[in-house]
């Protein structure tokens, strides 16, 4: 799951920020489906519910079944697809990450940008970024991606269906 080009991150990082972009994507994507779900049964519900009561023509019964695959089918394309096909880079995933972790969010900013092919000042040494890159990986052990990406909303969801 790198993102563009070779990066120096050291592989405790590396793991860190990669297993939170992919939770952060699984939860996200099972969230809308069964945001998806919901909608699904409501819009089908209601039709049936007005079919019933109001006896409805098949033009009208035509219609409802528009509006029914039209609302999936933004549910689908906004709460399912976009976290599915979304790019998130290892500057946004670190800076994201930081946000549930106050005490090494510039760390983990830093690293990335560090580790970065585009990072290459003239006069600093290979050297000290490494150690400072190593340094971050220390500080940043106690960082759990899991803790950031909260499961609780997907479990909202999947009571409501």
């Amino acid at each position: 799951m790198k993102t563009q080009g070779k990066s120096r991150l050291p592989q405790p990082l590396r793991r860190v920020i990669d297993g939170y972009r992919l939770r952060w994507r699984v939860v996200y994507t099972h969230t809308g489906l069964l945001i998806t779900l919901a909608v699904l049964a409501a819009t089908v519900g209601a039709a049936v519910a007005a079919d019933r009561l109001l006896r409805l023509t098949p033009t009208l019964r035509s219609l409802a079944l528009g509006v029914i695959l039209a609302a999936c089918a933004v549910c689908l394309a906004r709460w399912v697809l976009w976290p599915a096909v979304r790019r998130m880079r290892d500057r946004d995933a670190a800076a994201r990450l930081g946000h549930h972790f106050p005490k090494v969010e510039e760390d983990l900013v830093s690293a990335v940008e560090l580790s970065s092919d585009s990072f290459d000042e003239r006069g600093v040494s290979h050297g000290l970024v490494q150690s400072a890159l190593n340094q971050i990986a220390t500080r940043s052990r106690p960082v759990d991606y899991r803790a950031a990406v909260p499961v609780r909303p997907m479990l909202k969801a999947a009571g409501v269906v």
